[in-house]
């Protein structure tokens, strides 16, 4: 008989007035991975609250090992064995690895075991794992995925019961993601349990034994690993861009920006074209070259060797630090928090790239009047709001959009752009991205995970150790996407 660790019966809660979990009927049980695929994000952090924190519910009944910890009629007195690893980092930068995962640890007596000691068992989890980490390492001075690691390590150490795994993919590169995944198969292994929660549905379906489907906070439908059919699993990825064109081959191939043997840091003679029009995607599959490759065009890095070209001259580092004179603006992947001025109302927002165009001339009233009637039928009423963040997501992902649609740039970099999105502000974003294709604006896609981009694209280039490892057309996107979801490659 299998061990259940965590069990939610008919739990609902309720947020201003608003039902963010509906009815929810929850078994999670030793030595299983249990995915949760969000359709929309609604519902997730309310559910976690729930689960680690044992906050207020309005109905049902939460089971942690057999024990009732939370119900309608009275609030949990204390937080369950579970470990949340989520995208921001819950370490303390400054303190070493050892430090992190025993000194903080909650009741832990630092004075009481020798350092040494502590080395020592640390060194024993590592080397079971094979990992190259060194306990006394500064956190800070760790890649993203050491410190996905360290936090992993430090939850099993603590006793987790259940370990929750909240989008973290996107930070990964895919052999990343793949060697992650190994971890929690082996600590799954070894009594843990994991909650799997991915917007990335080809993830989900490779490592969880069952999946459970979730829009609106609540659950529509549980798989078995055994229902991880063709027919079951494809609607979560290719139904909803339906009506969304495939790009073909572009008539006219004029180079508009091109670089050639381009070196620097973790950059080594990285060579590809970008044609006028063309919407490219360019895959970091290590995840160690978009950073530079962003910084590399802002003008923020010098180039070690190589050049690059951007119409019919050298772009050099003078061109670089004045890129959006040159023609180049960029949308960041977090750009609601990164690129919208929360002061400034949402004409101002709209049009502020044009100030490098226009300068004063912005302020004048037939100019603002020109844009308010060209864009009003894309943004609505939104357009005239004074206070913007009091606006939904979608219409802050519009604005930042139309900000760039109206500028006309040559190209524009999209650094990740669906990587924090849920299934459907994956769609909406495509539909933007979309939209300036429609106005022959090159897109250059900067990004780990393919998710859903090869829809919008004419070409994806493939980059391994910093330099190009394979190109392939819009005609040869089939492979890729028919891999994703084989059930013969589900873990």
């Amino acid at each position: 008989m299998k061990e259940e660790i965590l069990r939610f019966d008919h739990v609902t809660c309720v947020h201003r007035e608003r039902t963010v979990l509906k009815d929810i009927n929850l078994h999670i049980f030793k030595g299983e991975i249990i995915g949760l695929l969000s359709i929309n994000y609604q519902g997730i952090k309310e559910l976690l609250d729930v689960l680690s924190d044992n906050v207020p519910i309005h109905y049902g009944y939460v089971y942690f090992d057999e024990q009732l910890v939370n119900c309608y009629y009275r609030e949990g007195s204390s937080r369950n064995k579970v470990s949340v690893i989520k995208k921001q980092s819950s370490l303390a930068e400054d303190l070493t690895v050892c430090d992190n995962i025993f000194a903080l640890r909650r009741g832990f007596k630092k004075y009481v075991i020798n350092s040494g000691m502590l080395k020592k068992q640390f060194r024993h989890f590592v080397d079971e794992l094979g990992i190259d980490l060194q306990g006394d390492e500064l956190v800070k001075d760790l890649s993203v995925f050491d410190r996905k690691l360290v936090e992993l390590i430090k939850a099993v150490i603590a006793g987790t019961r259940l370990i929750v795994i909240d989008n973290i993919s996107d930070l990964f590169s895919k052999a990343e993601t793949s060697r992650f995944q190994e971890l929690l198969h082996y600590y799954v292994n070894k009594g843990c349990a994991v909650l799997y929660i991915s917007n990335h549905h080809e993830e989900v379906f490779q490592i969880c034994d069952r999946v459970m489907i979730m829009e609106n906070g609540q659950i529509l439908q549980v798989l078995e690993r055994q229902s991880f059919i063709r027919e079951n699993i494809e609607p979560f990825y290719l139904s909803k861009w339906q009506n969304l064109e495939r790009p073909g081959d572009l008539r006219e191939k004029n180079v508009l920006l091109e670089f050639d043997g381009v070196t620097c840091e973790r950059i080594k003679n990285l060579s590809f074209s970008v044609y006028r029009g063309e919407c490219v995607i360019l895959q970091d599959t290590d995840n160690i070259v978009t950073e530079e490759i962003v910084d590399i065009l802002r003008g923020k890095k010098s180039l070690v060797g190589g050049h690059i070209c951007l119409g019919y001259g050298e772009y050099s580092e003078k061109r670089r630090k004045n890129y959006l004179r040159e023609g180049i603006a960029f949308i960041d992947k977090n750009p609601i928090e990164s690129m919208v001025y929360k002061e400034q109302s949402y004409y101002e927002n709209l049009s502020c790239l044009l100030k490098e165009r226009k300068s004063d001339l912005l302020n004048g009233r037939k100019i603002k009047k020109s844009i308010i009637k060209e864009y009003i039928s894309r943004t609505g009423e939104d357009i005239y709001t004074k206070n913007i963040m009091e606006l939904s997501e979608a219409s802050l992902y519009n604005m930042l959009y139309y900000r760039v649609h109206l500028f006309h740039p040559q190209v524009v970099i999209l650094i990740q752009p669906l990587s924090e999105a849920d299934m459907y502000g994956r769609l909406h974003i495509l539909h933007l991205i979309k939209e300036l294709t429609k106005k022959h604006i090159t897109i250059i896609i900067l990004t780990v995970n393919l998710s859903d981009t090869l829809i919008v694209a004419n070409r994806l280039i493939t980059i391994k150790k910093g330099r190009v490892s394979g190109e392939y057309k819009s005609d040869e996107f089939q492979k890729f996407e028919q891999d994703a979801i084989t059930p013969e490659n589900i873990w």
